[in-house]
């Protein structure tokens, strides 16, 4: 009898046994199947094994899915590395990789990712996917030669990290294209296999990685950096005797895949003697040799590498035990000190209003315009990028420096979901700058900021009316691969404003709470819109599902019409009464009412939620004056804006091809607003193509009139300078042609004015 039933105990375990092997062999043919259909671009069959009964689920794999869908030659493949199974659930450890063509080149992304699966029926369905950190960088010592002259660079990289999660049998770096990977090799200097596609590196390893374990590998590399993106008019990387430099988002140095990237250093550059070198981290030993410099710093706050080398004016201060460090080209003295002086007021504001400073030290560097292209400055964790002639000698650049430290926390301390991508790191970015404005020089000059930009830099709910409307606009917490381009742009134009009436809507110190919640709980994490909107509420107690669904997941903004009657009382007041009407797609806002007339003003305040809002306001004085939201607090759609737009659908129709339209387009939007600098530069431009030299020299001499003799400054001056430039030399006027590219030379480099105005002379040279 017991021989009978441990014969029918190892039986039973012998079936279990087997179906246990079966539904993994079921689970790992279902990624199968995903891999293929997605690979050949069949959607909906991929996404028959994502769970449909949880919509939101269901629908952010789906627009996952079909964005991944659009990148050109596909290849796609999810492989499992492990399987934890338990009855109907399983979860499952598996390496994603997606491989496209983009620009001509290939372009790899690979990470691994979490999967829970439920057993519906005989059908295994993914119910959870979450991106996977499974390694943290520790330590990394990096020890580079640059040799400028022969534009290439080698380089030893020892990092040090350690296994966080368990399940994976395989190490994934990042290294930038350019570099070649002569080995890598173990703690033991046993030499290692490594796979590599692209920027991907892939390590496999004999054994399932196990959790609490340190790993130690060595990397030897060179070559010359890739800049990936070139097709984008811009650089952060360079090796060559114009200046040497690369931005950690350039992929440098062997960088562990995923968030827990940042770590300390020892940093070790070797350059020509006649160089210095600005880095991220603390400088801590400089040694000359056989006519180099070896500059060592050292990194005590886990962070991601930047760094410049070329011939520098130094300046510095201390905040705090931070050094705050400005390395230019060809400055005096004197613009070094007040650029590191009012930087010094900047990063004390920052760091307390997100209660961290990230950073040993805070570095501004200029870097050669000719290089960097359209660059007009690039943020980091430490060491911002800023192309010569981008900061001005005698005022400082207030929203550029502004916006670039903000990359401190966004972009650098908090990453943002693939979701989000630029609206985080770029849109909070410039949320920086505007609560800079807001400190350093009050509510107003932040609205004005908000709404018109500055003089040089012109991002700013205009730039957003200006290039969007009812064609070509978007929701932006909604992203399309296909538009990859256009979110990019608004990244910089509209998240900020939002930002802003968000601020006003929960009230400042609420707003400013949050802020520190988010930069605290998400450091070196992913953060998405709704992260954002779940701890604006915690930190408000204010449901604010209506708000991000009207800004957040609608495209455009709305209009409003006022109109009102002002009556007399009995007692000698004066009651103003009327409605505010909605003129297109409905939305609730907070919004404020100027009552005025000569001597008096006040402000009330209402809520417009719905198509028509009543008001009614008593006050002691007689108004001539009712106006609806006189701040422009609201980004919204009015007569103004909507002139605006004649810009964006003229510069469309024109570069479509039909040029006759886009010029009426303009010339009507000029007519409109006779002193709009931007309307008169982009008239201008179109004439000149045309060689209508009359009608193009008409236009932008206004705009250089303006500057002359008014005083008027924007990026359309150095602009039209080099227009009129180009004009004078295709009308062969030599003597003008050389004193507007003079003047462009002695202006703040716009967005390759610069280049096009030495490119100029060098011809000149050369034809002589």
């Amino acid at each position: 009898m017991n021989k009978l039933r441990i014969y029918i105990t190892a039986l039973l375990l012998i079936v279990s046994f087997d179906i246990a092997k079966c539904q993994k062999v079921n689970i790992t043919d279902t990624f199968h199947k995903i891999s293929a259909q997605i690979s050949d671009g069949n959607i909906t069959a991929a996404l028959f094994y994502f769970n449909s009964a949880d919509k939101s689920f269901y629908n952010k794999n789906k627009e996952y899915v079909e964005n991944l869908a659009k990148n050109d030659s596909l290849q796609y493949s999810l492989e499992v590395h492990s399987i934890k199974q338990n009855k109907n659930n399983a979860t499952v450890v598996a390496l994603e990789t997606a491989r496209f063509s983009k620009y001509g080149r290939t372009t790899t992304n690979i990470g691994f990712k979490t999967f829970q699966l439920e057993l519906s029926g005989k059908q295994w369905k993914i119910t959870s996917v979450e991106e996977r950190t499974y390694l943290k960088a520790n330590y990394v010592t990096i020890t580079s030669e640059f040799e400028p002259s022969e534009k290439e660079m080698e380089a030893i990289a020892e990092v040090e990290f350690q296994i966080i999660e368990e399940g994976e049998n395989s190490i994934l770096f990042w290294l930038n294209r350019g570099l070649k990977i002569n080995k890598i090799e173990n703690e033991k200097g046993e030499p290692l296999r490594f796979n590599r596609k692209d920027l991907s590196v892939e390590i496999p390893w004999s054994e399932t990685l196990s959790k609490g374990a340190t790993i130690k590998l060595k990397f030897s590399y060179q070559g010359n950096f890739f800049n990936e993106s070139k097709e984008l008019n811009y650089s952060l990387v360079n090796i060559s005797e114009q200046g040497i430099f690369a931005n950690w988002t350039t992929e440098w140095y062997p960088k562990l895949n995923g968030t827990q990237t940042k770590a300390k250093a020892r940093l070790n550059y070797t350059v020509p003697k006649e160089m210095s070198v600005a880095s991220v981290g603390r400088l801590v030993n400089t040694a000359e040799h056989d006519g180099k410099s070896t500059y060592s710093y050292i990194v005590n706050t886990p962070m991601d590498y930047t760094f410049n080398a070329n011939h520098f004016n130094h300046y510095s201060n201390e905040f705090n035990g931070v050094q705050i460090n400005v390395y230019l080209i060809n400055a005096s003295p004197e613009k070094a000190k007040m650029y590191a002086d009012r930087t010094t007021e900047m990063i004390k504001y920052t760091a307390n209003l997100y209660g961290v400073l990230p950073c040993d030290s805070y570095t501004i560097s200029e870097v050669p315009a000719e290089i960097t292209m359209s660059l007009g400055g690039a943020g980091g964790q430490g060491l911002n990028f800023y192309p010569t002639n981008s900061l001005r000698d005698d005022k400082f650049e207030f929203p550029l420096i502004a916006h670039e430290m903000g990359h401190i926390w966004w972009g650098g301390l908090v990453d943002s979901d693939i979701y989000s991508g630029a609206l985080i790191s770029e849109g909070m970015a410039q949320v920086n700058a505007i609560l800079c404005y807001r400190h350093f020089y009050g509510e107003d000059a932040m609205w004005n900021f908000i709404n018109k930009g500055d003089e040089l830099y012109p991002h700013s709910a205009r730039s957003y009316f200006i290039q969007f409307n009812e064609r070509n606009d978007f929701p932006i917490a909604v992203y399309d691969e296909n538009k990859s381009r256009e979110f990019n742009r608004m990244a910089y134009i509209k998240p900020h404003f939002i930002m802003a009436m968000l601020m006003n809507t929960i009230g400042y110190p609420s707003f400013e709470s949050a802020l520190k919640r988010i930069v605290s709980e998400y450091a070196n994490k992913r953060l998405s819109i709704e992260g954002i909107k779940e701890i604006m509420e915690n930190e408000s107690g204010q449901d604010l599902d209506y708000f991000f669904n009207q800004w957040f997941y609608r495209a455009g903004a709305p209009e409003f019409e006022l109109a009102h009657t002002i009556t007399k009382t009995q007692d000698g007041r004066y009651k103003v009464e009327g409605t505010v009407n909605q003129l297109r797609e409905i939305y609730k806002v907070n919004a404020e009412i100027l009552i005025a007339n000569c001597q008096n003003s006040i402000v009330e305040k209402i809520t417009v939620g719905s198509a028509v809002q009543e008001f009614s306001f008593l006050v002691d004085f007689e108004p001539c004056a009712i106006v609806f939201d006189p701040q422009n607090k609201i980004l919204k759609w009015s007569e103004q804006t909507k002139s605006l737009s004649l810009l964006g659908e003229g510069l469309e129709l024109f570069y479509t091809g039909k040029k006759e339209e886009g010029i009426n387009k303009l010339a009507g939007f000029v007519e409109q607003n006779p002193y709009d600098l931007t309307g008169h530069s982009i008239l201008g431009s179109f004439y000149l193509r045309e060689k209508k030299y009359d009608l193009a020299k008409e236009h932008l001499q206004f705009v250089i009139n303006e500057h002359e003799i008014h005083g008027k400054l924007s990026i359309d001056v150095p602009h039209a300078y080099s227009l009129l430039g180009k004009l004078y030399d295709e009308t062969n006027n030599k003597e003008m042609a050389d004193y507007c590219y003079n003047k462009v030379l002695n202006m703040v480099n716009i967005e390759g004015t610069h280049r096009e105005a030495k490119a100029y002379f060098e011809k000149n040279k050369s034809d002589k």
